[in-house]
């Protein structure tokens, strides 16, 4: 990889803009609730204890300036060893890393967050578990339900939270920093089932390529081992002609499904341009393996459809069409 071509911003511009905007906004929340200043103890307030809002600020700061780093937002801590460029950026994992930490970032600060802002985001959360194939969701949204009823926000809940007989929630600062701990682990669930689909789409752009690639060279590689054993020149004409209309069914194919797509603008990692790339390389292939597959079974049934029969002129190749006997 060339100088400075695998860096974020050259690889995914759009993406890395996004990733620089949710950077910044969880900077603020980091610098306002957990100053630098203040030892990075925190506010022991809204439930949280001081040790709690303490490690909460630790991990917050930790996860704010490793992606801080990774993006290039702050110098690293040691400039001399600092990579120019990452391989991770041009495989997508390397977002999929970044949208971690700052997830991870965000999680921390639940602890220490006003109860307001805290409901809000946990009346998003409930909409984002909501109908989703989330393991266990139903379990989720009885906990996230259950917390933001101790916190007071029951009124706004898509469905009440269930309730035992004669139950009621807790109004102690025990009861509301439990809470606290429940919407993290909540939303830490909600965010790994995020992060894991966008892995997942990273790495199966990645094999994508790979096999797209060996296809590639072994289909390169037969064409040439067809010319070096001298195969007829109409046969190898015939093959590279049904290859390129398989191409081309593969393509139109591909722009039929981009037709047909409602477009959500969810980031794939470059895992569409894969497709689009390698599917009239997969179809051309598809396409002579399918008329070699056919000419194999008519000649196992009817015989071949085609002979050479010895040259009356030296020099000179005569291929007799024959006509298939009827199947009675």
């Amino acid at each position: 990889v060339q100088r400075g071509q695998a860096a974020p911003e050259k690889v995914n511009s759009r993406l890395y803009s996004e990733l620089c905007d949710r950077w910044n906004t969880m900077d603020a929340r980091v610098n306002v609730l957990c100053p630098r200043g203040a030892g990075n103890a925190g506010p022991a307030a809204n439930g949280s204890t001081p040790g709690e809002a303490s490690m909460a600020c630790m991990e917050a700061w930790a996860h704010r300036d490793s992606a801080g780093m990774e993006l290039k937002l702050i110098p690293a801590q040691d400039e001399a060893n600092a990579p120019i460029s990452d391989v991770r950026w041009l495989l997508g994992t390397g977002f999929v890393s970044v949208y971690s930490r700052i997830h991870s970032a965000e999680e921390a600060l639940t602890v220490l967050e006003p109860q307001a802002q805290l409901v809000g985001e946990a009346l998003s959360d409930e909409l984002r578990i909501k109908d989703s194939s989330l393991t266990n969701s139903e379990d989720l949204l009885h906990r996230l339900r259950w917390a933001i009823t101790v916190l007071g926000g029951e009124k706004y809940l898509c469905e009440p939270a269930l309730k035992f007989e004669g139950e009621q929630p807790a109004d102690t600062d025990e009861a509301r920093g439990q809470a606290r701990i429940v919407l993290r682990q909540v939303r830490h669930a909600l965010n790994r089932f995020r992060d894991e689909r966008r892995g997942g789409l990273a790495n199966a752009r990645s094999q994508l390529i790979w096999t797209g690639l060996l296809t590639g060279i072994i289909a390169y590689a037969l064409l040439g081992l067809a010319i070096l054993v001298d195969a007829p020149r109409t046969a190898i004409i015939a093959a590279v002609v049904f290859y390129l209309v398989g191409a081309m069914i593969g393509l139109l194919n591909q722009l039929r499904i981009g037709a047909g797509n409602n477009t959500t603008g969810e980031e794939d990692f470059g895992l569409g341009r894969v497709r689009l790339l390698y599917s009239p390389v997969l179809s051309g292939l598809a396409a002579v393996g399918g008329v070699v597959v056919v000419a194999m079974l008519h000649a196992s049934l009817s015989g071949p459809i085609v002979t050479y029969s010895e040259p009356a002129v030296p020099g000179e190749v005569v291929v007799a069409a024959l006509e298939a006997p009827r199947l009675k």
